[in-house]
């Protein structure tokens, strides 16, 4: 019987081929799980760095981050991780194994955006009724904030102006009165030089002097202030915003009168000229009287004795009154000052220029003060990350989550009164907005941004109301006399409506600084005092501790929230990172907030061999190895942890 081996053959082929594939199948198995236990051994080894955040961090700002030692030491903490998964790594074995740091970030990039994300994520865990914003007061208040910021600088530049062109008239009033003063002195000494009365010639004639010398300063201070008024009128320029229009009658006021007083300004300088000359004159006349006197005693006497006809002492004295009056001629002006007092301008004009300082010591409460802290900025992020907006804008749900992170880890001036003085900086949340180095600078700033804000509002808001501009119009006519100018009438009216406006938002900073709310950032504020009752007042009176309005309006944590928001994102958290680091530093060991990591992309490359393939493999085949690269991806943030494979 003849055997045939084919169907052995064919067996023995197709059993080798079926080998061939379980074995490469199995090899791929094997292949893609020793990937996967190095993509494993990474991503532990991220999370054990990460879970190592700074714990005082995190116990006070609730930020979580890493603080990173470099990448040498990062390198190694990771490479301790890998190894212990490499010792127990089983049927997936790997080798020669490295770890790196490849992509970092840190607290401070980009603006600081990884720190507004942890903000988020923290804030919305918090309970939503006790957010100091909501979304509907951002709604409410921003247009009217809005509007101010975009109107208070040309209406802050403007007030000094109208100050001091009420006080050139005033002065312009006071130069005239000196002079009428010295007219009616003069003719009285005439009168008492001519009938030979030294005595009243005398005292007229103090009097006299006494009216040139203040003809002299009053011409001097109007000639100082009409030229700062020309000069500031001349630097005054529109930004162009469309809110500002309602402001151009008020400046084109302001540029008549210096103009006025340019026109003036020959006349004024030659009778503060003159006034030194005159008086003395005045003086030279009274010697010259003294001596007549003397002479026409001795002449009488020495008549007596002769029995003569003696001298014509009352001729002597109209001689020597003419001659007075002919040599003492006084200037004279050319127009009339239109004012009936210059107390009135005066005390409105230093009601807008209340001093910053001054404004804060008129609003604050009895015996309240400013903390006294202060913060050296060369050496925070603010002064070293460069200054780079975060990327997309934020919703006005997410402002409100950072308004309301800001007003739970940061206090203000209303949070000093029962707590300890924090290190650096007390007063924190004026900081966030203002940026200035000490607690006193921040918190000026903020009570200025807060008056001027309101101060412009209240202004145009009289300026559209008929009624106030009325009103106005009729006291600014109570201090004019028949022969006023129309532009003096104008220019005490829009003074009235500004001392009005700076009258009233001096009482909502006084209402904010003793923690009640106040109408601000409204576009119809109500007025609360009139033009005649501000005449009559005699300067700003605080409102009374006791005084609560409807309790509509903002408190001053809300206010100092509306200009966090305001300030651009980069500067505000920059600003934040300074507090934190300055809080968690010591004496002997500086905390860096910009060193703290937030997101590490790390790279594990190793080495693995074959196992099945190697069967199948020639003794003279390459090396039976493979190459493995892994790359893992951690952040702190919600939605953030993912990693990435690549393999080589």
């Amino acid at each position: 019987m003849r055997l045939r081996g084919s169907v052995t053959l064919f067996l023995a082929l197709v059993l080798t081929s079926c080998c061939a594939l379980i074995c490469a199948l199995l090899e791929s198995a094997r292949t893609a799980g020793t990937r996967y236990y190095a993509a494993l051994a990474a991503n532990a080894a991220v999370d054990s760095l990460f879970s190592r955040y700074d714990r005082t961090l995190f116990a006070r700002y609730r930020i979580l981050a890493y603080r990173y030692p470099g990448d040498e030491r990062c390198a190694a903490e990771l490479d301790r991780a890998v190894q212990a998964y490499r010792q127990d790594a089983g049927r997936y074995p790997f080798f020669e194994a490295t770890i790196r740091p490849l992509e970092t970030g840190f607290l401070g990039d980009g603006g600081a955006v990884w720190l507004e994300q942890e903000m988020l994520d923290y804030m919305k865990t918090q309970p939503g009724d006790a957010a100091p914003l909501t979304v509907s007061l951002l709604t409410q208040y921003s247009p009217g904030l809005t509007f101010a910021e975009h109107v208070s600088p040309s209406a802050t530049a403007l007030s000094p102006l109208f100050a001091d062109a009420a006080e050139s008239e005033a002065l312009y009033f006071r130069l005239e009165q000196s002079l009428l003063d010295a007219g009616r002195e003069k003719e009285a000494a005439v009168a008492a030089l001519a009938a030979g009365n030294l005595p009243d010639f005398s005292q007229h004639a103090a009097a006299l002097s006494a009216a040139l010398r203040q003809t002299e300063l009053a011409s001097a201070d109007c000639l100082q202030l009409s030229s700062q008024l020309t000069d500031g009128s001349a630097r005054f320029a529109f930004s162009g915003q469309a809110e500002e229009v309602a402001l151009l009658p008020l400046y084109e006021t302001v540029s008549e009168t210096a103009a006025a007083f340019r026109a003036r300004r020959p006349e004024i300088s030659a009778a503060g000229t003159a006034a030194p000359t005159l008086a003395v004159t005045v003086s030279a006349y009274e010697t010259a009287a003294a001596e007549l006197a003397a002479r026409i005693a001795e002449e009488a006497e020495e008549d007596d004795e002769d029995d003569g006809m003696g001298i014509d002492a009352e001729a002597l004295w109209h001689s020597l009154a003419a001659d007075f009056s002919a040599a003492l001629s006084l200037p004279t002006l050319s127009a009339a000052s239109g004012l009936r007092q210059d107390a009135s301008p005066l005390s409105l004009a230093a009601l807008l220029r209340t001093e910053p300082a001054t404004r804060e010591a008129l609003c604050l409460p009895a015996s309240a003060a400013v903390p006294a802290g202060s913060l050296s900025l060369t050496e925070l992020p603010s002064a070293q990350l460069a200054a780079a907006e975060p990327g997309a804008s934020r919703s006005d749900e997410d402002d409100c989550l950072f308004a309301h992170y800001a007003a739970s880890f940061f206090p203000c001036y209303l949070s000093q009164t029962n707590e300890a003085a924090q290190a650096g900086l007390s007063l924190q949340l004026e900081y966030l907005s203002a940026g200035k180095e000490t607690d006193r600078e921040n918190f000026s700033a903020v009570c200025s941004r807060l008056f001027a804000d309101q101060e412009s509002l209240r202004l145009l808001a009289l300026l559209s109301d008929p009624a106030a501009c009325q009103a106005a119009e009729h006291a600014a006519d109570s201090l004019c006399t028949a022969v006023a100018s129309p532009r003096l009438r104008a220019l005490l009216r829009f003074l009235l409506l500004y001392a009005l406006a700076a009258y009233d938002s001096l009482t909502d900073l006084s209402l904010l600084l003793a923690g009640q709310k106040a109408p601000l950032f409204t576009l119809a504020p109500v007025p609360r005092i009139s033009a005649d009752r501000l005449l009559q007042g005699g300067g700003f009176q605080p409102p009374a501790a006791a005084l609560s309005e409807s309790g509509d309006g903002l408190s001053y944590r809300e206010a100092l929230l509306f200009f966090y928001l305001q300030t651009s994102r980069a500067a505000r958290n920059y600003r934040m990172l300074d507090l934190m680091e300055t809080a968690l530093s010591n004496g002997q060991t500086p905390f860096r907030i910009t060193h703290c990591l937030v997101s590490l992309r790390a790279e594990l490359r190793c080495n693995a061999s074959h196992l099945f393939t190697a069967l199948f493999s020639l003794p003279a085949a390459a090396p039976n190895q493979f190459q493995i690269s892994v790359q893992s991806f951690r952040a702190y943030w919600e939605g953030a942890r993912r990693f990435n494979l690549a393999f080589l």
